[in-house]
């Protein structure tokens, strides 16, 4: 059975209250429970109706219909032999008040039976013409709107009901129990009435504080707050009860399965029924009871139809694949893909070709995608993390952002497959509404959020966050619930998952100066230049023995030195990499075979350290444990080497692009000497230190001038020339 607090609340506190303004789960169906253990599942004002319809006489106020019609007074007929017959008066009349089934009909006290309630025949005499003249009379002006009337007339049904019904004929008329299910929208702007929208308020207000009625008035509100402080604040109105009604919780959504789930899943096993039904509740968390009984119709009605081998929508054990298909509806599932392995596989492979380099990071990101891809990543059950989590840092345009779009197109086979957002963007508290969406009430409400839109669009996505340093610290709040539950509830509260995505963040910590003031970057650069000094004037002449020491004194102050310059790639060329390699690797247990070797290290150590400063400054250390530390990879400077293949490369895509791209169609050629000029151009420590982005721009720079100059010159479409270095400069000539 349903424990249904809500129920449970209202049976206890509807003899000491009169009114009720309802909130939350509003729009939800609720269950009533009818012969034996069946149940209905009603909306929220015919469950009420259900449960107190023999005790009260429930009536609907439906805004949206006009007010009614008027009732002419008998002696107001022109011609009173007129043969028209008389009207029947009964509850068609109303129009905007709707009566509850059950309150259609009463039991005549005196002979038991069933009658037409006298409610209804009470109800009219608000519609007549002679109440209607009188209200305008003690007003001096008619009713401002259909809506101020009608609430007049609840007003007044309440106020007269205990006169009224001593009266012999409405002697077994029941106390009415009035259901406004849409209070929220009665407001052009919910919490700002207009002057218009305040005097149905008023009215309302009015009501709620009447005494000695046995009438009760029931406000349906998608949110407290959309009504005016005055009005809702408890302080002011203590005569109403708030109720609350939450989404269904995880035993609720137990009990719906065994009530109403079980019967269309295929059986189980009854020593795994219990942990496979909590799976189920897991995975349809914040699903609203229509949510729940929709997802049942779409088992039983699309299973027929599934594809042979695909999993079974009535095996329980799938539950979250069925979930899945039933909230994206997206047939093709990239993970399920059967050449996914062979990708795999190859991805190492592939992604070097490509990102030239960063053989560790590569290493390490097809390793974590073999667990992806085969859901092994995590020992949690019902675990819906994103696929995979990396935090990729390091110099600029080495490769981190390539590696992600590559990632993208190789695992879910389309480099559209990725959701990028530049963090720097984000870099005040109040813009990470953008992303999530703002709270009610505020600007960009109704937008909703950026990153839930694109998730919703994409679910299969490799979800990029560039340069989350620069971000407010704020947003690791949201970021948090991502990596560890894999879903995010944005300001509209609707919740989507991140389960099938692969989220990277990438950063530039560690590379930068933490020093922003010159004058006292000056001063530290030569206080620390002068240690560096004495420490290696000390270890020319040093005992074997002190030479661990020293070097490793070394070490500290050469990653102090880097904290004020920031890592570029001309620190490799220091003593510490090129003379004290070897006793490095000592200190880190490592073997280093070319002093870069060293340098690549030194540089990992910076970042990672100025990484877990960050989040202790931000008061956020558990981001690491989400992210894993495995998975924060660092990638290298472009080195020399890497930057003439790097530049080779650019020069074959460029002539490549001249000669079938370009309107000009130039069939260039280039000489061994202009390559060995670009690439002693493209190895400067300026260059290197905008990694492989700044060795194409450098090339595109260098040949891009000379071509340019010689199309200019020379408008024939498909020209032979080629590229030389003459003299210690490039030229392009013809032929």
């Amino acid at each position: 059975m349903y424990d249904i607090k809500w129920k449970n609340d209202l049976k206890m506190y509807l003899q000491t209250f009169t009114s009720f303004v309802f909130e939350g789960n509003i729009n939800d169906l609720q269950p009533v429970k009818g012969e034996g253990e069946e149940y209905r599942y009603l909306p929220l004002h015919e469950a009420i109706a259900e449960l107190y319809g023999e005790e009260y006489s429930v009536v609907f106020y439906d805004h949206t219909k006009l007010s009614g019609l008027a009732i002419p007074e008998k002696n107001s007929r022109e011609n009173e032999n007129d043969p028209q017959p008389a009207p029947v008066l009964d509850e068609k009349w109303f129009n905007s008040f709707v009566f509850a089934e059950r309150s259609l009909t009463v039991l005549d006290s005196s002979t038991g039976e069933r009658i037409p309630s006298p409610n209804i025949a009470l109800f009219l005499e608000y519609y007549r013409d002679e109440y209607l003249r009188k209200k305008d009379e003690s007003t001096n002006k008619g009713f401002q709107a259909d809506i101020t009337k009608d609430m007049q007339r609840i007003y007044d049904a309440m106020a007269d009901f205990e006169k009224k019904s001593a009266q012999p004929e409405y002697k077994d008329a029941k106390p009415y129990l009035f259901i406004l299910p849409d209070v929220s929208r009665y407001m052009t702007r919910p919490g700002e009435p207009t002057e218009k929208e305040n005097a149905i308020l008023l009215v309302l207000f009015k009501a709620i504080q009447l005494v000695g009625t046995r009438c009760k008035l029931m406000l349906f509100v998608d949110k407290m707050n959309d009504l005016p402080t005055w009005f809702e604040s408890e302080n002011n109105n203590s005569a109403i009860k708030k109720i609350f009604l939450p989404s269904p919780d995880g035993k609720f959504r137990e009990t719906f399965y065994r009530l109403e789930m079980s019967s269309v899943m295929e059986p189980v096993d009854e020593k795994n029924l219990d942990k496979l039904i909590k799976k189920f509740s897991a995975y349809t968390e914040n699903f609203s009871l229509r949510r729940l009984q929709q997802l049942r119709t779409f088992i039983v009605e699309e299973s027929p139809h599934q594809e042979s081998g695909a999993p079974s929508y009535r095996n329980l054990q799938n539950i979250d694949k069925t979930i899945f298909r039933f909230e994206v509806g997206q047939s093709y599932d990239p993970w399920r893909d059967p050449s996914l392995r062979t990708t795999i596989r190859e991805l190492s492979a592939s992604l070097n070709e490509i990102v030239k380099g960063q053989r560790v990071p590569v290493a390490r990101v097809s390793e974590v995608m073999k667990s992806a891809a085969t859901g092994v990543t995590s020992s949690k059950k019902n675990d819906r993390r994103p696929r995979a989590i990396f935090f990729f840092a390091g110099p600029t345009g080495v490769g981190k952002t390539e590696l992600s779009k590559q990632l993208a197109e190789k695992i879910f086979l389309n480099q559209d497959s990725i959701i990028r957002f530049d963090m720097s963007e984000f870099q005040q508290d109040h813009t990470e509404s953008r992303l999530f969406g703002a709270p009610p009430g505020y600007v960009g409400y109704e937008a909703g959020g950026e990153l839930t839109k694109a998730i919703k669009q994409k679910p299969f996505s490799v979800v990029l966050f560039d340069e989350i340093e620069k971000a407010s610290p704020r947003i690791w709040d949201k970021f948090l619930q991502i990596l560890g539950d894999g879903r995010l509830t944005d300001g509209k509260g609707e919740t989507v998952s991140f389960t099938q995505s692969i989220i990277i963040f990438t950063s530039n910590l560690g590379i930068t100066s933490l020093y922003r003031d010159d004058k006292n970057k000056q001063k530290a650069l030569e206080e620390v230049d002068a240690s560096i000094s004495a420490t290696l004037t000390a270890l020319k002449t040093c005992s074997d023995e002190d030479k661990t020491e020293l070097v490793k004194k070394l070490v500290e102050q050469e990653r102090s030195r880097a904290a004020i310059t920031g890592l570029t790639v001309d620190l490799a060329g220091r003593d510490l990499f090129t003379k004290y390699s070897d006793e490095y690797g000592m200190l880190n247990d490592t073997m280093y075979v070319m002093p870069t070797d060293a340098f690549n290290a030194f540089v990992e150590n910076c970042v990672r350290d100025r990484i877990e400063n960050y989040f202790e400054q931000i008061g956020r250390r558990e981001v690491l444990g989400r992210i894993d530390k495995s998975n924060i990879l660092v990638f290298n400077f472009i080195s020399p080497n890497v930057a003439d293949e790097i530049a080779m490369k650019a020069i074959r895509d460029y002539c490549e692009n001249l000669r079938t791209e370009n309107e000009s169609r130039l069939n260039l050629s280039v000489t061994d000497a202009a390559l060995e000029f670009i690439k002693e151009h493209t190895k400067t420590a300026e260059t290197l230190n905008f990694g492989g982005r700044g060795v194409v721009t450098c090339v595109e720079k260098l040949v891009g001038s000379k071509v340019g100059e010689f199309i200019f010159e020379h408008s024939e479409i498909g020209l032979s020339a080629t590229l030389d270095c003459v003299d210690g400069a490039l030229e392009v000539r013809l032929g």
